[in-house]
């Protein structure tokens, strides 16, 4: 995801350079969807983001709140671990050819 956020920026930079507000625009929201969020924005209705604990070591996995449980989960056959994330950023949508 480094390389994409880079791309973005040098897309930026050069939209800039040559003074087009469409592109400049349009890149600047691109890299808004890649900047780390505060947990506390994260949706809680069993979507799965990509959650971060720097207390970790940065420790990054998939993750869904539970309300039921109260705290935030790891995706797939792990056992029910409480987390405590710090920060988050949504997931892209899957690819059109694969969508159901």
């Amino acid at each position: 995801m480094t390389d994409l956020v880079e791309r973005v920026a040098i897309a930026i930079t050069a939209a800039e350079n040559v003074k087009s507000t469409n592109m400049t625009r349009a890149c600047a929201a691109i890299a808004e969807c890649f900047k780390w969020r505060d947990i506390n924005d994260a949706p809680r209705d069993g979507t799965t983001i990509l959650a971060c604990w720097p207390q970790q070591g940065n420790l990054m996995m998939l993750v869904w709140y539970s309300s039921a449980h109260g705290f935030w989960l790891r995706t797939g056959r792990e056992p029910v671990i409480p987390m405590q994330a710090t920060h988050w950023i949504p997931l892209p949508d899957p690819p059109k050819e694969f969508a159901p």
